[in-house]
């Protein structure tokens, strides 16, 4: 991070709050924002070449956010605007680099709710098998049910396994089609009857 004299800071800043001025950002009527507020962003952000990593105030969900036109926002959001302008309603700013107190416009891009997820089931973020933790199953659970799945022909035995295993036959379904647990795979067997994987 450099380090600016407080005359060459408040220059600075009062460069930015102009320029912030000519954007409008989604529900933030930015002509009603002081300059103190927008020194304030700036004062909470450490400027480096990589992540802008947020000073201020952090959620429990470890986003940086601070109070602002009597409301929490947070402060991705925020720099997404100054940045880039208004946020369509619905668009969510997402991150390039996953680190949720970053405020670098670089790493920020717009996107729906399911980019999001999409994001987070392509990265990993999201915990999948056993380490979800409203799974009632394990790995091993899952791979004998499987087995059992690709060994027997009799169309009753899902809900005898839903039974076993103590879960809900829609449970045993969606092991067997893919939706859920697919990283276990017992095999190569396809349970959508169409025989071994290639």
């Amino acid at each position: 991070m450099r380090i600016l004299s407080p005359k060459n800071q408040a220059k600075l800043n009062d460069e930015r709050i102009a320029k912030l001025k000519d954007n409008v950002a989604y529900s933030l009527e930015l002509d009603q924002l002081d300059s103190e507020i927008w020194n304030k962003f700036y004062q909470y952000t450490e400027l480096d070449s990589g992540c802008w990593e947020w000073q201020g105030a952090i959620s429990s969900g470890r986003y940086g956010h601070m109070w602002c036109v009597d409301k929490n926002v947070y402060a991705h959001r925020i720099s997404y605007a100054l940045h880039y302008g208004p946020i369509p309603e619905g668009m969510l700013v997402l991150h390039k680099c996953d680190n949720t107190k970053c405020v670098n416009p670089d790493h920020l891009f717009l996107g729906t709710h399911q980019d999001n997820m999409d994001d987070c089931v392509n990265k990993r973020r999201i915990a999948h098998g056993s380490k979800n933790g409203q799974s009632k199953l394990n790995e091993e659970q899952v791979l004998e049910i499987k087995k059992e799945l690709a060994d027997s022909k009799d169309w009753h035995v899902v809900k005898t396994l839903a039974k076993k295993y103590g879960v809900h036959n829609t449970t045993i379904y969606k092991i067997r089609n893919g939706s859920t647990w697919s990283h276990i795979v017992y095999k190569g067997v396809d349970f959508n009857g169409k025989g071994q994987q290639g």
